[in-house]
């Protein structure tokens, strides 16, 4: 059973009541609205960090195949030194036969003018 009172105040006392109702009212709604700001403000870094860390792991994705690119091209160029190098001695071989067969080639038309 509720019992209800009744309260005759002057207009003058039922303003500061009613101010103070208002006011608390209002550091309840002030008190809310904090909340809301910190709980969007740690949404918010939230989500940052999660974009952040994102980011971050495609950067090491990429770091990642950068050191294996780079890693490939010390192999490709050794393997390119050692194929030049192994270009160059045939050439070199080839250059001495060629200029031996040549060196013959001069020495018989010689020897075939001075006999012939």
């Amino acid at each position: 059973m509720e019992e209800k009172v009744e309260l005759q105040v002057s207009g003058e006392e039922f303003e500061r009541v009613k101010n103070r109702v208002k006011g608390k009212n209002y550091l309840l709604d002030l008190e809310r609205l904090e909340t809301t700001l910190l709980l969007l403000k740690y949404r918010h870094l939230l989500e940052r960090f999660n974009e952040v860390e994102t980011r971050l792991s495609e950067v090491q994705r990429h770091w990642e195949s950068l050191v294996e690119f780079e890693k490939k091209a010390k192999e490709d160029k050794t393997f390119l030194m050692e194929a030049r190098k192994t270009l160059n001695e045939e050439n070199i071989l080839l250059e001495r036969k060629v200029m031996g067969v040549e060196s013959d080639s001069q020495r018989r038309e010689t020897v075939e003018t001075t006999h012939g």
